[in-house]
């Protein structure tokens, strides 16, 4: 969560840092994304 309230530089050099935290935020945003996409009908 404390990445979320960094700005972009800070949770960029965090990304860069920690590449599981960097996996972690990209899943949940896929998910989420995913989720949030209503799938085509036809």
């Amino acid at each position: 969560m404390r990445c979320l309230i960094l700005g972009h530089a800070q949770f960029r050099d965090v990304l860069y840092q920690n590449g599981e935290i960097a996996i972690k935020i990209l899943r949940a945003v896929t998910y989420r994304l995913r989720d949030a996409t209503p799938l085509p009908t036809g």
